[in-house]
């Protein structure tokens, strides 16, 4: 379900570029599917794990929100109450610091990546002022100022900045203003010479692909992105 839901945000948001009637048909019968896969493979408490319907945890959980964001935006039906169940379901992982725990059966803590998507999430879930999208955007921005997070590149680190970036971003210019110029720079920083990233030692094509999504940001390129 993982894969399904990064291949699903990027069908949804190519299907408006494609000029080619039989492709464009091929991708919105993909995208009818998909959704309905989505949908059906919500657990119970309102998240999704990796494979449909076993269970649920936040890093899973995240990309079906999106990825039904993406859908929407494209014109594609997106049943209202699969995404109140999974703002539902963040909100039960809500730890007293602000931020998300991995899950509801590991209550182990805020996991600072965890808690960056869940701001991106909300927000694409249209929860900008809600108290679980306040109390995790305080949260994420605290550990980002008090670690300088924005000058690391090991670990999940990627990972993170990949969803923190885009709640920076959408929180607005008092975020964003700070975070980006220093994120922008360690990123060009780390580029090699073949123009790849490595990102969080996973590999050329997941690092390339998230300091994209990053550097794009203020361009606008991608509608599931913007604010």
């Amino acid at each position: 379900m993982h894969g399904h839901g990064f291949a699903l945000m990027f069908l949804a948001s190519v299907y408006g570029m494609i000029t080619k009637e039989a492709l464009r048909k091929q991708v919105q019968t993909a995208v009818r599917k998909a959704v309905v896969l989505t949908s059906q493979g919500q657990s119970g408490a309102g998240g999704w794990t990796y494979t449909p319907g076993s269970g649920d945890e936040g890093s899973v959980t995240v990309t079906q929100v999106q990825a039904l964001r993406a859908a929407q935006n494209a014109g594609f039906l997106v049943p209202q109450a699969v995404i109140e169940e999974a703002v539902k379901y963040l909100d039960k992982c809500r730890t007293p610091e602000g931020g998300i725990q991995y899950s509801l059966s590991s209550p182990t803590g805020p996991r600072l990546a965890i808690s960056a998507a869940a701001v991106a999430t909300l927000y694409n879930a249209g929860q900008f002022d809600g108290p679980i999208a306040t109390d995790c955007l305080k949260y994420v921005w605290d550990q980002f100022r008090a670690n300088e997070q924005w000058s690391k590149g090991g670990g999940h680190d990627y990972y993170a900045h990949l969803y923190a970036s885009q709640g920076f971003y959408m929180a607005g210019d008092a975020y964003w203003d700070e975070y980006f110029p220093k994120a922008r720079d360690q990123l060009i920083a780390q580029q090699q010479p073949d123009g790849s990233w490595q990102g969080d030692g996973i590999g050329q094509v997941f690092g390339t692909s998230v300091a994209t999504i990053i550097l794009q940001l203020p361009f606008k390129f991608l509608p599931v992105f913007q604010r």
